[in-house]
């Protein structure tokens, strides 16, 4: 039992899932229009198709040949509390207006003919649309439109009151995000909108400690709470000091060299000159069976730059920005095309979630500062042939080294990193996942598309990376001495993002040794990465 004026700590293990409507929060559930069509379109189908089957929907979650498919991961007895999250989510009359409306200007381009001219057209606008659409035809006559994407953030259909976040120290496995409500959750739930700045304020207590009453005061604790939130924080900081951080891990430093600290995935904080960068933030809660795991307590105190490769929930994530808000400068991200349903502006999504510095980078431009450059490198495929711009490498250059980031990327055209080349010179040291075969189309994009794909079509359009011969084309034509393939959610805290589990026998696996065995004889230096560790 804690007295009233006892400083506290929030707990390293805590574990935090941000949340709307209590289904895990990413791009395409914030994003106004497309929330709207998830909503409609993937969470209210999979919560009747539950409540009718429950038994069926538990017994295939958990099937490792069904992993990462659409069934929800509750055991039966969660059948009640998934009726009321059912009813609480038909209720919400907005959404459903907004998620129809889009459907009737669907149907309403579809039905228009093509080539003569779209004026008449607005006066049919569905009424809730009206003055957020602008219609248009692409270079191949086909009709399409523009949302006026930062005015729908404005509007009644962005509702903070919706969003919250759950706080809790249970480590059991979590469920895939985007199929199972958070409903079973243990902890503690606290309605609050993302950007608030209480938000910032719970989080620095890993660091500046609050009393315990004023950290109810902060979560606004009622009497039957304060049992659950009392065991979230502790009267002893548990982070390592700043002299023994991830800047020292046992190998030497050059005067003024590069540092990587690989936390997992496709993250990876930078250090150099003093200057920090930290590409891709998904990073794992302090674990006590595996202590010197890399987690939040080893980030510096403070982070000049995040680097936002795409918009895909294990690289753009909620749950880790927003526990690291306060310490972060600027967030970078890949600028959109402005207005597709299926291509949200990833600045947009964060200015309303409270991050106060946003750049978007087209492709190409830099970012200078003194020490050197943050420059946007083309992305090419992973998003399943849509036309989605949001999507960028980076590549960075700190003194006399230079060092790019990947991420998915898939050089299905070799021609463009060769002409990358030409323009940037060599390039030191490339981290570059080999998500060779992704999931399918529908798995994430069916709600926002205008018709459904036919099974052919879904299964050839795939969230794919590069393959073995792809990645090693793209070694050469930057002229690479060191590799680092990485982005295979081979960590298990990424199970609940990716919903995939890698064998031996897997292709990506199976196309990552062809990678190994082909560079290797040949003096490149490559390096399959899993778990956390210091990298350069």
């Amino acid at each position: 039992m804690f007295k009233a004026e006892t400083a506290l700590f929030l707990k390293p293990e805590v574990r935090v899932e941000a949340l709307v409507n209590q289904w895990y929060a990413w791009l395409y559930t914030v994003s106004p229009a497309a929330a709207a069509r998830y909503l409609v379109q993937r969470q209210i189908p999979l919560l009747k198709s539950y409540i009718k089957m429950p038994k069926l929907h538990t017994m295939a979650a958990r099937s490792p040949r069904l992993e990462g498919g659409n069934f929800v991961d509750l055991a039966p007895e969660y059948l009640d509390e998934c009726c009321v999250l059912l009813d609480q989510l038909l209720a919400q009359k907005d959404a459903q207006v907004l998620s129809d409306a889009l459907l009737d200007l669907n149907r309403l381009l579809q039905n228009h003919p093509s080539e003569h001219s779209l004026s008449e057209l607005y006066s049919d606008i569905p009424a809730s649309l009206k003055g957020y659409v602008e219609l248009t035809y692409d270079m191949f006559n086909n009709l399409s439109y523009r949302l006026m994407e930062a005015l729908l953030y404005q509007s009644e259909y962005y509702r903070t009151d919706r969003q919250s976040l759950s706080l809790s120290i249970d480590h059991q496995a979590r469920a895939f995000t985007l199929s199972t409500p958070r409903i079973a959750d243990s902890g503690y739930h606290w309605p609050v909108a993302f950007r608030d700045k209480r938000v910032d304020r719970l989080f620095q207590t890993e660091l500046e400690p609050l009393t315990w009453s004023e950290i109810k005061a902060l979560l606004s604790v009622s009497e039957k709470d304060e049992e659950q939130v009392r065991k979230l924080f502790t009267d002893e900081q548990r982070f390592l000091s700043p002299e023994i951080k991830c800047t020292d891990m046992g190998l030497p430093d050059k005067q003024g060299s590069l540092r990587c600290h690989y936390f997992g995935h496709a993250c990876v904080l930078v250090e150099a000159q003093g200057k920090t960068l930290l590409v891709d933030p998904v990073i794992s809660y302090y674990d006590h069976s595996d202590p010197e795991r890399l987690c939040f307590r080893d980030l510096p105190e403070h982070i000049d730059y995040v680097l936002i490769t795409h918009g895909h929930m294990d690289h753009l994530n909620l749950e880790t920005l927003l526990r690291i808000r306060y310490k972060v400068g600027t967030v970078v991200v890949p600028a959109t095309t402005n207005g597709q349903l299926q291509d949200p502006s990833m600045k947009l999504m964060l200015e309303n979630c409270g991050f106060n510095h946003v750049v978007a980078l087209d492709n190409s431009e830099l970012i200078t500062f003194a020490e050197g450059f943050i420059q946007a490198v083309p992305f090419f495929g992973e998003h399943a042939d849509l036309n989605i711009q949001a999507k960028c490498c980076y590549l960075i250059s700190i003194g006399e080294q230079k060092v790019m980031f990947a991420a998915d990327t898939c050089n299905v055209e070799p021609a463009l990193y060769q002409h990358f080349f030409r323009l940037s010179g060599k390039v030191d040291y490339l981290f570059v996942g080999m998500e060779s075969e992704g999931a399918p189309t529908h798995w994430i994009y069916e709600p926002v598309l205008a018709d459904k794909l036919s099974k052919g079509a879904n299964e050839s359009r795939r969230l794919n990376g590069s393959n073995a011969i792809q990645a090693e084309a793209m070694v050469k034509d930057l002229g690479c001495e060191k590799v680092f393939i990485y982005a295979l959610g081979l960590e298990p805290w990424l199970s609940p993002l990716m919903g995939l589990t890698h064998t031996e026998d897997s292709k990506q696996l199976q196309q990552v040794e062809q990678f190994i065995n082909s560079l290797g004889p040949q003096g490149i230096d490559v390096r399959l990465l899993s778990g956390t560790c210091r990298v350069l």
